[in-house]
């Protein structure tokens, strides 16, 4: 284990991942063991939908607030300014008079009615798509766009050169919290399979609902 990114790569008879540092003069780590693609996608696969699988698709749809603001604050503009044109000696005929006055009560409507409205902040709506993690998952046929996936919800696979003990499925959960008093941001779970430590967010539902929001 190095650290370093593994890549899908073209084996005599299946797919594997390989540790990028093959590809580097001078810098092979010496523990870049190949992982077949289909066995590592499976099991990272296994770990995300163990843990989302269930949870129902959201969009999230963004609705505008409403801010009347900028525009009270033309009309109030509008209505100084046909004031200066009044003081200014225009509008002095009859016509003219009641053109003031028609264009002044006119302009005053339109600001109380903006007054009165409410103000609404910006705001995501909730829209249920009746579709699991799960179902989603296996319409997503290429490899790229579940790696995608996975990648975007923080999920993490280190591959190690060893097969990893097993963690019991108590000590998985506390391995995963940095600190009791851990932001929920900071707090991963941590699994073993095999070769393959996963990690994971604790609040991973949430994540995903959020990302939702800047896709939908």
């Amino acid at each position: 284990m190095c650290g370093r990114a593994m890549y899908r790569n073209n084996g005599r008879n299946h797919m594997y991942y390989r540790c990028s540092s093959r590809n580097i003069s001078g810098a092979e780590c010496g523990q870049n063991q190949a992982i077949r693609a289909d066995a590592l996608e499976n099991t990272v696969t296994d770990a995300f939908l163990g843990s989302v699988g269930h949870l129902e698709v959201v969009k999230r749809r963004f609705v505008p607030g409403v801010d009347n603001r900028a525009a009270i604050e033309d009309v109030t503009r509008a209505l100084a300014e046909l004031r200066e044109d009044r003081e200014a000696g225009l509008y002095s005929s009859e016509l003219g008079k009641q053109e003031y006055r028609e264009s002044f009560l006119r302009l005053e409507a339109r600001r109380e009615a903006l007054l009165s409205a409410p103000r609404e902040p910006d705001r995501w709506e909730d829209e249920p798509t009746g579709e699991t993690y799960r179902e989603r998952f296996e319409r997503l046929t290429e490899v790229a766009d579940r790696n995608k996936e996975l990648r975007e919800s923080g999920v993490r696979a280190i591959v190690h050169a060893e097969e990893l003990p097993k963690i019991p499925d108590l000590v998985e959960r506390l391995l995963g919290i940095n600190a009791a008093n851990a932001d929920e941001t900071d707090k991963v779970r941590t699994v073993h399979r095999g070769r393959v430590a996963l990690s994971f967010p604790m609040n991973l539902g949430r994540i995903i609902l959020k990302r939702t929001a800047a896709t939908a």
